[in-house]
């Protein structure tokens, strides 16, 4: 303290260097803002991972926590869509269609195109049926359309009643497709066989005859699965074809026997 002046002296303020104290434009300490730095240096370099296409770990985390699809679920779609094409096929097949198989198809429908409705069906001995002669009342034997005589004529019941009548064999096919039509045949002398559905395999009709005449047949076309009805006739002489007969059609046949 100086005696003439009695205010004690201030001691000259300590300095620190700006170093110390100094702080970053950003408003942080550069201590604080390394840590930062890194971390905004791994997120870009994750971020560059994904954009790459690596997925880096948190595309893998996405894609492990992603629903798995149901194996037994996706059998059951598998099975549904077959069903679904088995049933539409047969769908088609049932109805016709270009699923279904056409009459024109068939090799013999030539011959149904250009056939004279004046050819006969022609029988000889061979076809004769001693069997239905000698049991005319037995029950129709397999692929056989026995007659039905109870609106015979006068000559056919006569005969019959005599124990006199004859029967010939006629094999009656569909020739085409078998695709469902349906006929019946009846004679001259009143006997009547059918309706009954024409197969490839055919059926046997057995017609009587009296007095050694093979009578007149008459073919109704009943039904028609597609494609016009198409009829053929197979004896031991030859094999007859019928016109292509529209549902609803007859035609008269003659007979020849030799």
């Amino acid at each position: 303290m100086d005696p003439q002046n009695p205010r004690p002296q201030q001691r000259p303020a300590r300095s620190t260097p700006l170093s110390a104290t100094a702080t970053p434009l950003g408003g942080e300490s550069s201590s604080a803002a390394a840590p930062r730095e890194s971390s905004r240096s791994s997120n870009s370099t994750k971020s560059g991972d994904s954009l790459r296409g690596g997925g880096g770990e948190s595309a893998r985390r996405d894609a492990q926590s992603a629903p798995k699809p149901r194996g037994k679920s996706s059998r059951f779609l598998m099975l549904a869509l077959i069903a679904g094409g088995l049933l539409t096929g047969g769908v088609l097949a049932t109805r016709g269609g270009t699923a279904a198989p056409s009459d024109s198809a068939a090799a013999a429908y030539a011959a149904h195109q250009n056939a004279d409705p004046r050819t006969p069906i022609q029988f000889s001995v061979a076809d004769l049926d001693g069997v239905r002669a000698a049991q005319p009342d037995m029950p129709a034997r397999p692929t056989e359309v026995a007659p039905d005589v109870s609106a015979a004529g006068p000559e056919l019941q006569a005969a019959m009643a005599a124990h006199t009548v004859q029967y010939v064999t006629v094999r009656v096919f569909d020739t085409a497709a078998e695709d469902g039509d349906v006929v019946s045949l009846s004679t001259d002398t009143g006997a009547k066989f059918g309706p009954f559905t024409l197969t490839n395999a055919g059926s046997t009709v057995s017609i009587p005859v009296v007095g050694g005449r093979v009578p007149q047949i008459t073919l109704q076309a009943l039904k028609d699965g597609n494609g016009g009805i198409t009829v053929g006739a197979q004896t031991s002489v030859n094999t007859w074809y019928s016109g292509i007969l529209p549902e609803g059609g007859t035609q008269v046949v003659s007979t020849v026997s030799r």
